[in-house]
């Protein structure tokens, strides 16, 4: 790594300029193709209900509907309750950088009203998954 930046320390400026330029446009096009990859992933899951479950069951990425992703954060952290925060960093780990804690904070109480979460002591900020009853 000294050596990279001793090298980088030692170029020119339009060389540093040029690799700059070249690396934006390689995430740039990094981007735009797992952007597309999500959204073939989201296609297929969405006509075929049984991918939607093997992807559940065979991979930890962040795929989906965040509905479905916080589902799966519950699922693979195998904990009671969770807040939102806690369910934003395991997105975050878990390739989802485009999800705002506000939207989890949002996504989580629109769940706990449809019953897909529940939120046991409301003063508290934790949710957890239905019980199997419910």
């Amino acid at each position: 790594m000294n050596n990279y930046i001793g090298d980088l320390l030692d170029a020119p400026l339009p060389d540093l300029i040029a690799k700059l330029e070249s690396i934006r446009s390689d995430q740039r096009a990094l981007d735009l193709q797992e952007d597309m990859l999500e959204k073939v992933l989201e296609l297929k899951t969405q006509q075929d209900p049984s991918a939607a479950s093997w992807l559940q069951e065979n991979s930890t990425a962040a795929i989906g509907p965040l509905r479905q992703q916080i589902l799966q954060s519950f699922s693979l952290a195998q904990r009671n309750a969770m807040v939102p925060k806690e369910v934003h960093q395991d997105l975050i780990a878990r390739g989802n950088t485009k999800a705002t804690l506000d939207n989890v904070r949002i996504t989580m109480r629109r769940m706990a009203q449809t019953g897909e979460l529940v939120q046991p002591d409301l003063a508290n900020l934790a949710f957890q998954l239905p019980a199997s009853g419910e």
